[in-house]
């Protein structure tokens, strides 16, 4: 009992300094803690046992002890089949699907509707190899899990796999008196970033000299009023929509920044940006980079639901276009801008495709705007790099769109610009680049958020794939003898047996502030007429579950949404009946003990 009494005291600091996830992946949750409970469990049942055979005096003793025997027994059925999980549901939305805090990776091949998926349960430590060998065994011995880091930091980055890359990306660092940054360009994924005064972008057509370029290039600027060329800066101008496909109605709205930092979460889809093109063109090879085209920007969506993925398409000067004409499961993407096109591509093509909805072998799709800005008019300082066959890389600086500069520079080399004493050092030349995840292990903070976690993959033990990180909620396509897979890492999700459609959400702030003193949800369940309240003291049972009203979503450019704790409890019985029992056993324990109890003496 004072072993655990610690180890309940240590749980209330560690929940107090940090959160109450951080504690249960400490304490609560942890195998050990289980087997507290287990070895408390079998001394109170032997400790009850050495009293047989039991006699009167040990009524009370007896009952306050099988008390807690059965109190014990409710928790551990808890701990190992119970479910505590989070959903959140928009304003107008159904949603069935219920997070849960463990992880699962999931191998799923691209012509198969089924998957392989192993749970990881979640751990504040990190994990080898060896610890994971019983994960890695379901995918055995198509994919391995190396390692699983419980907090980490991630950063995109690139690395040399010429076997399965034909891209160049350039590691760069930039470094004036007012900042000290890196970064990466490469050829099709981030052909393009725009960095204080000047505008950095990744080039690969080395057979001209520069000043033949300057002289071939388009003009910096263009008279007429239906052409126009796009450049970073144009982003803060766009917006991605989802709306629903039948109704038309916007359930979400973000800027297009905002979603390729951070991705969105609508319906129960997570949206997470892939790869972005300034110049995008329809091929054989599908989607890919013409930097000579006239400016097509678009945008590619990975989208996870459960253990279901998808993938979209979304081109600024065809809102309309989309790799499924009726919608994901009836939601619809757009990618809405300053080029967004109201009339037919000169080719006759309402969209990026045929109108059939398949795409043209070369479809270079160089339709024009009515805004007059070019590249060169909103960007005047330019730095383009274009990678040389001898491990070289040649810096061309521009000035007002003119030519100042254009040098050879090795790895390691630096150039100092003409504009604000900028100092641009070539860190990395990465041939055959291949986009990964950059993550670097991190502590948990205190009073803040939990980091994601990530696990390292590898494919198939001895073929020459490097391994990879997966951080938490990504997924990746990967090949596996000749077959195409794709490798999911994320939270576990599970599927309620009824449908929950938020009819409206509603708070009421204190008095002059606008924090939260109630809050309510009214929701239909299943095609039930019947509205249900759900609030901050009134939950809904329905099916063994019991839902919450945990929290709420306002504003930040997205629907009003409620969030939902979700709870199975399967010991929940066994925990009411044993301290009920306990409660009895203690109070006769107390009245048998007490004068009351004693036999009264004669008096002669």
């Amino acid at each position: 009992m004072l072993v655990l009494g610690g180890v309940v005291a240590w749980g209330t600091v560690l929940e107090s300094r940090y959160n109450s996830d951080y504690a249960k992946m400490v304490v609560y949750q942890a195998p050990w803690f289980l087997l507290i409970l287990c070895s408390l469990f079998i001394n109170i049942f032997v400790a009850t046992i050495m009293r047989w055979p039991f006699k009167k005096i040990h009524i009370g003793f007896v009952t306050t002890h099988i008390g807690l025997l059965t109190l014990l027994a409710g928790s551990m059925m808890t701990a190992i089949y119970g479910i505590d999980g989070s959903m959140r549901v928009a304003e107008g939305s159904s949603e069935n699907q219920v997070v849960l805090p463990e992880y699962v990776v999931e191998l799923r091949p691209k012509s198969a509707k089924t998957a392989q998926v192993a749970e990881l349960s979640r751990r504040a430590h990190p994990l080898d190899e060896n610890d994971l060998t019983g994960v890695s065994e379901v995918f055995s011995p198509g994919l391995r899990i190396l390692r699983y880091e419980p907090f980490v930091e991630a950063s995109s980055g690139f690395r040399s796999d010429p076997l399965t890359s034909k891209e160049t990306a350039i590691r760069f660092a930039i470094k004036s008196q007012f900042f000290d940054v890196q970064e990466v360009l490469s050829s099709t994924r981030r052909p393009f970033v725009k960095m204080g005064p000047a505008l950095f972008r990744i080039r690969s057509d080395a057979t001209l000299s520069p000043l033949a370029k300057m002289q071939t290039n388009r003009p910096n600027k263009i008279n007429s009023k239906n052409t126009v060329t796009t450049h970073p800066a144009a982003s803060k101008k766009r917006k991605l929509l989802f709306t629903d496909a039948k109704s038309g109605e916007t359930l979400a709205e973000t800027s297009y920044d905002s979603f390729v930092k951070q991705g969105l979460s609508v319906r129960g889809f997570l949206f997470k940006a892939g790869r972005q093109f300034a110049s995008a063109t329809v091929g054989t090879g599908g989607v890919e980079e013409n930097p000579e085209g006239k400016p097509n920007p678009a945008l590619e969506i990975k989208i996870q639901k459960g253990e279901t993925s998808f993938r979209e398409v979304v081109f600024e000067r065809f809102p309309g276009f989309s790799l499924h004409p009726e919608g994901v499961e009836g939601l619809k993407i757009s990618l809405v801008g300053p080029l967004a096109e109201t009339n037919s591509a000169p080719d006759g093509h309402s969209s990026p495709g045929m109108a059939s909805g398949q795409a043209p072998n070369d479809a270079t799709h160089s339709t024009v705007s009515n805004n007059g800005n070019s590249e060169n008019e909103a960007a005047s300082n330019e730095v383009t790099l274009v990678p040389l066959k001898n491990s070289e890389v040649l810096v061309e600086l521009k000035k007002d769109g003119k030519i100042v500069l254009s040098k050879k520079a090795a790895v390691g080399d630096t150039i100092e610009t003409p504009w604000m004493g900028m100092k641009l050092t070539i860190q990395e030349l990465i041939e055959g680049a291949v986009e990964q995840a950059d993550v670097r292990a991190v502590a948990a903070l205190q009073r803040q958020d939990l980091p994601p976690s990530a696990v390292l993959l590898q494919a198939e033990k001895g073929f020459p794939q490097l391994p990879f990180y997966l951080v938490e909620g990504e997924f990746r396509d990967i090949r596996i003898r000749d077959r195409d897979f794709t490798v999911y890492f994320g939270r576990k999700v599970i599927e309620l047996p009824f449908n929950l459609r938020l009819d409206k959400f509603s708070k009421v702030d204190y008095p002059g502030t606008q924090t939260a003193m109630s809050y309510e949800s009214d929701v239909q369940i299943d095609n039930d007429s019947q509205l249900v309240k759900i609030s901050m003291n009134e939950p809904f049972k329905r099916d063994k579950y019991t839902l919450y009203q945990a929290s709420y979503q306002m504003g930040q450019g997205q629907p009003t949404a409620s969030i939902f704790s979700v709870n199975y409890d399967p010991g929940r019985f066994p925990k009411y009946l044993g301290s009920l029992i306990a409660a009895i056993g203690i109070i006769t324990y107390t009245l048998m003990r007490s004068r009351l109890n004693r036999p009264t003496r004669k008096t002669t």
